[in-house]
Parts: C-alpha cells; structure tokens; sequence
C-alpha cells in the first residue's frame, strides 16, 4: 500500500493541525478566563507545578535535536507537557486539582514560550506547526487523564490517590493515558517530513528513528508526574537529567553525520577539479538517484546511503594515467569500467568507515543479466547508480539530449540495466512509463 504525502496535501495537513490546536486553545483560554472571572483560585503548590512545567516546557522547546529529516524534535519539552497533563499528587500529600484546560494553555504558553527564546538564542525560527502538534497532544492526555470519569465517575487523577498501595495501577493508566496521543504525535511529525513510502516501510522508519525519543520521553515524563509527590519540584531536574544528557549525544551523533556528508561532497568534487569529469557530474547523478530511489520507495537510510555512494562512484577514475574523453565511463571499455569500480571501492575502503559504500560503487559495473540470468546479489543502489551516471553521461544535464538518453538506454534494457530502475528514471523525468519488460 503506497502512502503518498505530497506538498499540497502536506500542506493541508498543517493547515487542518493548526486550526484544530487553534480551537482546543482557544476553547480552554475561554475556559480559564471563565474560571478566573468566577473567583476559583489555583492552590499556591498547583500553581508552582504549573509555572515549574511550563518554564521547563520552554526550555526544552527552545533546545530541539535533529533525527534524520525530523527538526522540531523537543523530547524535554514532550516529557514536561507530559508531566504536567499527568501530575496528579503534590509533596504534602494533597491532590492537584487543577483543570485540563489550565494544563493546556499553560503547555501553549510553554511552547511558544519556546519559539521566541530559540528565535532570541540562536537567531531561527519555528513554524506554527511545531506548536500545534505538541498541543494537541498535551489537550488529549489532559482529557483522557484529568476530564474523563471512567472510573465510577471518578476521572484518572481523582484516583490516583486511592492506588496509593498499588502505585503500579497509576502508572499503566498514566502510560495508557498518554500512549496514544504521544504515538499519534510521533506518526504526525512523520509524515510531515517523511518522502514518499510505503505504509509499512513508512511505519518502520518512523518508529526506529523516532521510537526510541518519544518513548524516553513519555517515561520520563510520567516519572516526573509521579515523583513531585516524594521529590517537590526537585522532581524536574532530577529526573529529566538523563534526557539532557542523551540530547548532547544525539546532537554529536548529529554533528559527526553532517561532518561525514560534508566530507563526502568534498571528496566528490576531486574528479571534477582533476578533470577526470564533466563539472557537476557527480552531484547531478546524486540527485538524480535519490529521486529514482524514492520513486522505487527505498527508506530513508537506504536513500541516503545511495546518495553517499553516487557521489563517490567516479572517484576510481583518479587512477586512470590519462582522463576518459568527457569523463564518460558509460563509453569506456568493461574492463575499464570494472578497474574503476574496483579502484573506487579500494579507495573509499581505507577511510575504515565506508565500507557499506565502497560495496556499492564496486557492485555498480556489473550488468543486470547477471541479476537476471545467475541470482547474482547486487544492492539495488548499484543499480540505480548504473543506470543514472549512463544517463548522465549521455544527456550532461541537457534536457534536449534526454531522448536519446532513453534511446540509448533501453537497447541494454534488461542486459545491461535494470528495467525498474529505467521505469523510475522515466517518471522522475516527466515521462510517462514506456518501459515493458522483456524478461517475462
């Protein structure tokens, strides 16, 4: 099943979370204005919990770490909003017994809050969408946990203090309170950043990078919850520490990623100076790539491992004694091209850290018959570099040439190149599929 996202339809689903964190907002400010004009007043000890949580809810906003495309994730500021739907017992014993709709405009406050000190701190900006989903979210765990009387009448909160002795029973309701709006949460960043996939590779993807983030994060938060009873506010630093401290390291995880990607391109970039490629080869079979890999719905981490190895898949040609006339391997003898491959692979190997790569350029020769005709294992990126770096080779990035390019290419279809592969460079090209297979 294909799920498709794309920028209209992506941009309608901002719109339609938008307006909805706008009405629940709007609808709980209503709420706590009405109760502020009846002369109901917040316990000094509620209203410490709620000021503690939202200056932590800013904070945490305010300091969001980058997961593969994802950019706005906040796991401090998640584990406060969830914190402060959740707390239900204050340090002397006594309920909290402030409403939803006073956690959720206080987790808005928070989040916006947020916006302006990372615009203060480090000159960017936040889209509203980064403020809308975290909302909807805290306004669902508030209203399952706070508003619904599933409990005899009773709501979740209210019982907290007679599962006293079975402290346990609190925590399964809290975790089932907040699972799905904070899984709901996870899928909805998701398919705002995500390309198009299947359902189910989009599924996969989506909780192995973020999984593990959010579901730290709702630990953490439902462990705060719980612990402003025996802890006080003390609560919040101590036991949202370990995600400060995971934060640092996904951000250096991060850090290394990008200096990786970085130095890939600038190695890339060796042909084209030394003349052994047409200026802007390499970069253009990379794009190129990616765009075929996601038409045939590869996973993020397979696309960007694609991308590295298009990049990098000439590199070889630097121990030719003399350049191939235009750069063109698609021209070159097969056992040249074999040499080039080989060199390639043996070279991007000595950095110690690319093999995964180098396996892909020294694959990237070999004709698809042998896929076809002997089971021979060869990654699929191989085969869409094969097939985008003869195209490039043939058009130069000129459009007018494209054509021919497909002439050319479908006289080795299904000997020399994948025919998927040459289907998917056609529909990323604006052409319609013409590619029949002659294997059946």
């Amino acid at each position: 099943m294909k799920l498709r996202q794309p920028g209209v339809l992506r941009w309608r689903l901002r719109l339609v979370w938008v307006i909805l964190a706008g009405v629940i907002l709007f609808a709980a400010s209503v709420r706590v204005v009405s109760t502020a004009i009846s002369g109901a007043r917040i316990p000094g000890w509620d209203a410490a919990i709620l000021a503690t949580l939202t200056v932590a809810i800013a904070l945490g906003s305010a300091l969001p770490v980058q997961i593969g495309r994802a950019r706005a994730i906040a796991p401090l500021a998640t584990a406060s909003s969830v914190a402060l739907a959740l707390a239900s017992s204050r340090p002397v014993q006594a309920p909290v017994t402030y409403a939803p709709s006073t956690a959720i405009v206080c987790a808005a406050i928070g989040y916006i809050g947020g916006v302006g000190l990372r615009r203060a701190w480090q000159g960017t900006t936040s889209r509203s969408i980064a403020v809308a989903v975290p909302v909807v979210t805290v306004s669902l765990v508030s209203v399952l946990y706070r508003w619904l009387p599933i409990w005899g009448g009773d709501t979740s909160a209210e019982m907290y203090s007679e599962w006293d002795s079975q402290r346990w029973k609190a925590v399964c309701v809290m975790t089932v309170a907040a699972l799905l709006p904070v899984f709901g949460e996870l899928i909805m960043v998701g398919l705002l950043v995500s390309p198009i996939r299947t359902l189910g590779a989009f599924l996969a993807e989506t909780l192995r990078d973020l999984g593990p983030i959010y579901g730290a994060a709702l630990s953490t938060g439902i462990a705060m919850a719980i612990g402003l009873q025996s802890l006080s506010l003390w609560a919040v630093p101590l036991v949202v520490m370990p995600l400060v401290l995971a934060r640092s390291a996904l951000r250096r995880a991060y850090s290394v990623q990008r200096e990786r990607r970085q130095t890939i391109a600038a190695l890339s970039t060796m042909t084209d100076v030394a003349g052994y490629t047409r200026p802007g080869h390499s970069a253009r079979v990379a794009d190129l790539a990616r765009r075929v890999g996601e038409r045939m719905r590869l996973t993020e981490q397979e696309l960007i491992l694609l991308e590295d190895a298009a990049l990098l898949h000439d590199i070889g040609q630097v121990s030719l004694s003399a350049p191939i006339p235009g750069g063109a391997t698609v021209e070159a003898a097969p056992l040249d091209q074999l040499s080039i491959a080989q060199e390639g692979g043996s070279i991007v190997r000595r950095s110690g850290v690319l093999d995964d790569i180098a396996v892909i350029i020294e694959a990237q020769t070999v004709q698809y018959r042998q896929v076809r005709e002997l089971g021979e294992n060869v990654p699929v990126a191989s085969r869409i570099i094969k097939v985008c770096n003869a195209f490039d080779d043939l058009t130069s990035g000129n459009s007018i040439m494209e054509d021919a390019a497909f002439e050319r290419l479908s006289l080795g279809l299904g000997y020399e190149y994948d025919p998927a592969v040459v289907s998917a460079l056609q529909r990323v090209s604006g052409r319609s599929d013409e590619v029949r297979s002659i294997l059946r």
